[in-house]
């Protein structure tokens, strides 16, 4: 599916999401994770085409305050919605996913992460399991990309932590 634009509002009960079962927010992670993968990399593609659909300086610099914020914590937020507790981190991490699907990927489009999800769906019983399967896409885009295997590990850890049982 393809949009016209991106979001204009997106609105998100934290209490709600704060009580829901942990695997949503994981999967929420998993796609906001793919921002600040995919943003960059259509950026770049955009711009050598000269293209008139450029992301902004301001969208990619959420896309990376977004990254910080998931990976500094997301496993706290995880933790604690297991707990089913609203705390800042929990609070944090919503704040980047809702800014990932409105501001931070405004301007932009998405790159590897997504066509590997898009490939893989075909498999019985994935399909829902949206926020995980472009999680491993982003590990795949890191590698086409030829990224150092410090960073590749570094998120592919952090990808590990947040798996539910």
């Amino acid at each position: 599916m393809y949009l016209s634009s991106a979001p204009v509002l997106v609105l998100v009960d934290t209490e709600v999401v704060g009580r829901a079962p942990p695997q949503y927010i994981v999967q929420g992670m998993g796609d906001a994770l793919a921002c600040a993968f995919e943003k960059p990399a259509y950026a770049v593609t955009q711009k050598a085409k000269k293209s008139v659909d450029l992301a902004t300086q301001a969208a990619l610099d959420v896309n990376m305050r977004c990254f910080s914020t998931l990976m500094a914590q997301g496993l706290q937020a995880k933790k604690d919605a297991e707990m089913g507790k609203l705390t800042e981190a929990v609070e944090a991490v919503i704040e980047a996913i809702k800014l990932q699907s409105g501001f931070g990927f405004g301007g932009g489009g998405c790159a590897a992460a997504h066509a590997v999800h898009n490939g893989l769906t075909i498999v019985p019983g994935i399909a829902r399991k949206h926020g995980e399967i472009v999680a491993f896409g982003v590990l795949v885009q890191m590698i086409l990309e030829k990224r150092p295997m410090g960073e590749v590990e570094r998120v592919m850890r952090w990808c590990m932590s947040l798996a539910c049982p």
